[in-house]
C-alpha cells in the first residue's frame, strides 16, 4: 500500500508541474515571479526596504556601530617638540598621531589611570594623574564607519629627554609645531583637534564631531575655556 501511495503522489506531482514549477508544491502563481526590492540608504542606516508592508514584514534589524573609549598623550621634549607616533596598526595606520590607548573597559580603569598605563607601556614613562592635565574630550559619531569614539586628550607635563625607541605600535619621532601640518596626520586632527589643542592649552574644551560617509565632518564645539598665564615652549 505504501508503494501505491508514493506512485499516485508522484503522479499528482509530475501533473502539477506541467502546469508551472511553482504549482508542484501549491505555490500561488503571483509567488513565482520574484519581485526586485529597492534599497535606500540614509545617513549611516544601509538597506532598509522602500515597500513599508515588506519593512513590517521583515523587521530589518541594524547592528550599532560600537563605542570605544580612549585616551590621547600629548607629550613634549625638554626644547618644546611635540612627541607623535607613525602608527603602524590599525586605527590610522600609516599616520602620524599621540600615543595612547583604548581603555580597559572590563577592568573599570579610569581615564587617568589609562593614560599613566599607556606611558609606561609606549614610551617608558611612569607617570601618576597629577603628572597629566585634561586638555580635551572628543567624541566621534562613526569614525570611518566603524566605531564610535570618546578620546581624553591628556598633555603629560613630565617633559621626555630622549626619543621612546619603536615598538609593535610604530616609530616616534619629535617634531616641532609648525611642522605637524606637513606631516600625514588624521583628517579629524588636522581639521579641528590639533588647533583647538593649540588655542585651549592649558585650559579645556570639549567637542563632537560627526563622521559622515561621504567623507564630510560636522563639527561642534560644545564647551571651552582657556587658561591664563599659560607658559607655553
Amino acid at each position: 500500500r505504501a508503494a501505491i501511495l508514493i506512485f499516485f503522489g508522484a503522479v499528482t506531482i509530475l501533473n502539477r508541474m506541467k502546469s508551472g514549477p511553482g504549482r508542484a508544491f501549491g505555490f500561488r502563481p503571483a509567488l513565482q515571479q520574484a519581485r526586485p526590492v529597492s534599497f535606500s540608504f540614509s545617513g549611516e542606516t544601509p538597506g532598509f526596504f522602500q515597500s513599508t508592508s515588506e519593512r513590517r514584514r521583515l523587521k530589518i534589524r541594524v547592528m550599532p556601530l560600537p563605542y570605544k573609549i580612549a585616551t590621547l598623550l600629548y607629550c613634549f621634549s625638554e626644547s618644546g617638540e611635540v612627541l607623535l607616533l607613525e602608527r603602524a596598526q590599525e586605527p590610522n595606520r600609516g599616520f602620524w598621531s599621540p600615543c595612547g590607548g583604548k581603555l580597559k573597559m572590563d577592568r573599570g580603569e579610569s581615564p587617568h589611570a589609562c593614560a599613566c598605563r599607556e606611558a609606561h607601556e609606549e614610551i617608558g614613562l611612569e607617570l601618576h594623574p597629577s603628572d597629566l592635565h585634561l586638555t580635551g574630550l572628543i567624541s566621534e559619531h562613526g569614525y570611518e564607519g566603524q566605531a564610535h569614539w570618546l578620546m581624553f586628550l591628556f598633555e603629560v607635563k613630565t617633559k621626555l629627554k630622549s626619543l621612546p625607541p619603536p615598538m609593535a605600535e610604530g616609530r616616534f619621532g619629535f617634531f616641532p609645531r609648525e611642522t605637524i601640518a606637513s606631516l600625514t596626520i588624521p583628517q579629524t586632527d588636522r581639521e579641528k583637534i590639533w588647533p583647538w589643542f593649540w588655542q585651549f592649552r592649558g585650559g579645556f574644551f570639549t567637542a563632537h564631531c560627526h563622521c559622515h560617509p561621504d567623507g564630510r565632518n560636522e563639527w561642534t564645539l560644545e564647551e571651552s575655556f582657556q587658561a591664563a598665564n599659560v607658559r607655553r615652549p
